[in-house]
């Protein structure tokens, strides 16, 4: 699995979001929702579009919080209906999904129950991000987007 670690400074992300276990794939709603309003967002940083994935304490069993966002570098005004997340910094390892949107869960285990353990790392945080550069390109067979883990080492 191709794969890199990066340190990444704290970040704000301002953006929609969505609650709950994505069952029946309303992330990719949030997408088509935010997309239609990601230009109400300013001072924006252009190298990337942010799917930011938090295990937030207290939320019933198997549902998350994703942000559809973009870091900015100040906030002024915030658009109805979006939040604001702060990402501290941290030491990600990198992966790249390329291809279709049938493979995603397949790179997420790779990720999670292989590569992680096989490499000595837990993730930390309870929190992954996905990155959207130029590359992305709606899930196309040339498509990539990469996968930001926090980790750390286990000793």
């Amino acid at each position: 699995m191709e794969t890199k670690l990066l340190t990444k400074p704290a970040m704000v992300v301002v953006g929609m979001r969505y609650q709950g276990k994505n069952a029946n794939n309303e992330i990719a709603g949030l997408w088509s929702q935010f997309n239609a309003r990601a230009h109400e967002i300013k001072h924006i940083l252009p190298e990337a579009a942010y799917g930011v994935c938090i295990m937030v304490e207290g939320m019933p069993e198997g549902e998350f919080e994703y942000i559809a966002g973009y870091a900015v570098h100040q906030i002024d005004q915030l658009p109805d209906g979006m939040v604001v997340r702060i990402i501290p910094a941290y030491t990600y390892a990198v992966f790249a999904h390329r291809g279709g949107f049938e493979g995603l869960k397949k790179t997420y285990h790779n990720i999670y129950q292989v590569w992680l353990p096989e490499m000595g790392f837990t993730p930390i945080h309870r929190l992954d991000m996905e990155v959207y550069t130029d590359e992305f390109k709606d899930f196309a067979e040339d498509s990539v987007f990469y996968i930001y883990v926090p980790v750390k080492e286990v000793m």
